[in-house]
């Protein structure tokens, strides 16, 4: 049996360990999603949650994404290709490219999986990308190691959607064919976060007073003592709060007060936020929680810490999916997101990188000004390297000087 087959044998004896229900597969950990369970979206009424999906998916969508021909030695803008304005400006005409990897990086942060459907026109060439919602979307094994989608909407008969023809990015998840969903693992997390909400909303509404209670030591009736608690609200709530009471036949009334340093609620939603940013690994900072110091001091360090441990998995996902999904294993072109923007830093930072690098030959005048986005200069040298005159290779010292290794001249 060649390598080809024992994989393909491989693969279907996974997918009959994992497939469920007429060959569906299951979202990581075994439990099937429900579609009438919007969670997903019920969570971005929290702050830190919605800070969390919003900040990943929008820095992913504004990053230039770029189709690449490989060179022998670097690589080049593949201009020339049928793909590269679709990749970098316009994947269909209701949707930009920095809207499409938005919206698929959005639906795989909450749901845990975020589909682009392919829509191809004459055979095998891509006519249009368009997102579809993770709810009407299910994963399905094809039999021959690979998977086909079935796609369905409202009442619609639903559709088969081959593996070929559609984007799947998805986080983490157990089985590398599907993501788990943050709000549904993270659902006590979220769930507290929401309740602290609530609370803190009632609290500041009753302006710390939710309640009190009416006492006398006279027989009241039922419709009397009702009477009396109408009267009180309608007197002391809302915008009258705070005013004169006046009572009669010996009624006293007893607040009770609820103190937010003693329920300890601005600690309790500090926590809540860190707990949250923790699912995604957001780095506090970067949802405006900036309670304390961060243990780094530099912009430079904050924006590379986020590229490296929050962004970069999923710039690599979309990466290897559009360019398997689109270009295919051939080696000669690939899609990759231009990060130099998040890695830019302040003004002296750069002045002093350009500085380093121009000096050792690595970049050249013109490569520095398209890093900053200038023009170019057209004055001859514009794209020359230059190095340092007291420079040189050694070897070549050594032949000048005769095998001498050193010191003054005998």
């Amino acid at each position: 049996m060649s390598i080809l087959s024992r994989v393909r044998a491989g693969w279907r004896g996974f997918w009959a360990t994992q497939d469920t229900k007429e060959g569906w597969i299951p979202v990581s950990g075994g439990n099937e999603f429900d579609p009438s369970n919007q969670s997903e979206e019920k969570f971005l009424a929290l702050s830190a949650y919605f800070a969390c999906v919003r900040n990943i998916s929008e820095d992913v969508g504004k990053l230039p994404f770029i189709l690449y021909k490989r060179l022998e030695r670097g690589k080049e803008r593949a201009t020339d290709h049928k793909y590269y304005n679709m990749i970098r400006y316009r994947p269909a005409v209701p949707i930009s490219s920095a809207a499409l990897r938005e919206t698929v990086t959005r639906y795989a942060l909450a749901w845990g999986n975020g589909y682009a459907r392919i829509y191809r026109t004459n055979g095998d060439d891509v006519g249009a990308i368009m997102p579809l919602h993770p709810q009407n979307v299910k994963v399905k094994s094809d039999g021959q190691g690979g998977v086909n989608y079935e796609y369905k909407r409202g009442t619609n008969d639903p559709v088969t959607i081959q593996g070929r023809d559609m984007i799947h990015v998805h986080g983490v998840g157990s089985n590398g064919v599907s993501g788990m969903s943050v709000a549904a693992y993270g659902v006590t997390s979220m769930t507290m976060a929401a309740a602290i909400k609530r609370f803190g909303t009632n609290l500041y509404t009753t302006n710390g007073r939710p309640g009190g209670i009416l006492k006398t030591s006279a027989k009241l009736t039922k419709e009397a003592r009702s009477a009396n608690v109408e009267a009180w609200a309608k007197a002391h709530s809302g915008e009258r709060m705070g005013g004169t009471a006046m009572l009669d036949n010996g009624i006293d009334y007893s607040p009770i007060t609820v103190n937010p340093n003693d329920a300890q609620y601005i600690e309790t939603c500090n926590f809540t936020v860190e707990d949250v940013a923790r699912w995604f690994r957001m780095p506090l900072h970067k949802i405006q929680y900036l309670v304390r110091a961060q243990g780094w001091s530099t912009l430079d360090a904050q924006n590379t810490d986020y590229l490296t441990d929050t962004l970069m998995p999923w710039l690599a996902r979309i990466e290897q999916e559009f360019t398997y999904k689109l270009i295919g294993t051939h080696d000669e072109y690939f899609c990759e997101h231009m990060v130099d923007g998040i890695l830019r830093g302040d003004v002296s930072t750069r002045a002093d990188y350009y500085v380093k690098q121009f000096s050792i030959g690595a970049l050249s005048i013109n490569e520095i000004r398209d890093m900053e986005n200038r023009n170019p200069i057209e004055e001859e040298g514009g794209d020359k390297h230059f190095v340092p005159m007291n420079m040189t290779p050694a070897e070549f010292a050594n032949s000048v000087s005769g095998g001498k290794s050193g010191g003054q001249g005998e």
